[in-house]
């Protein structure tokens, strides 16, 4: 049985421009009730003997790369630096929990283990991983962010979610000296954003860093 479902996500969520007003409050596309409905609809169909034929071919196919001048980033805040971080980078962000320390791993970047829907999480300082200074007790706006990487997922919280940003490749600047070191090996420019200047991060290298981290 058909089911048809608008995905919209593809056209103006974090898959596509961008430019959904519910970004805004939702940040991400997997927080939104309509992304879930939507997946429920398409899990709760019937497939027919013809469908799952139609899937398999479709499975079979090589993928045509699709060529597209725009992109989008995620802005969160550090401090007082902003990041930005493309959206796929993303499993989820949601609202900061309680963080358990680790015995003999005091001082370092690992802050703890973190509870997020079940599952025990290694949460990580974000600003010991950038080299960035310690600015004190997070904002009242924190979030946790929870990233995945090819060992499995990582949080780390960050003092401000701004939403997505959608921009022109063309339009990254240089990055500023007076960016931390670390920070600096581990982005490639900088996004004007309404109000601020982010720090576009390499979504390959912060995995690296993260994954040196934990270790």
């Amino acid at each position: 049985m058909s089911v048809e479902v608008d995905d919209c996500w593809n056209r103006v969520g974090v898959r596509g421009d961008g430019s959904c007003a519910e970004l805004a409050t939702r940040v991400h596309c997997r927080n939104c009730p309509v992304y879930s409905a939507a997946a429920a609809r398409l899990l709760d169909r019937d497939l027919s003997p013809e469908r799952l034929d139609e899937a398999t071919d479709e499975v079979a196919l090589a993928i045509e790369p699709v060529a597209s001048d725009s992109a989008s980033a995620i802005i969160f805040r550090i401090g007082l630096d902003w990041f930005a971080l493309s959206p796929l980078a993303f499993d989820e962000i949601t609202e900061t929990r309680p963080i358990r320390p680790l015995p003999h791993r005091r001082g370092g970047s690992v802050l703890g283990l973190v509870n997020v829907r079940g599952e025990l999480l290694v949460c990580l300082s974000l600003a010991k991983v950038l080299g960035l200074p310690d600015v004190g007790e997070p904002a009242a706006a924190a979030r946790l962010v929870v990233v995945g990487h090819h060992e499995g997922r990582i949080a780390f919280p960050v003092d401000e979610v701004r939403g997505v940003h959608a921009y022109q490749p063309h339009e990254l600047k240089a990055l500023p000296t007076t960016l931390a070191r670390t920070a600096s090996n581990l982005a490639d420019g900088m996004l004007g954003c309404p109000g601020l200047m982010a720090a576009r991060l390499d979504g390959a290298r912060l995995a690296d860093a993260l994954n040196r981290s934990v270790a």
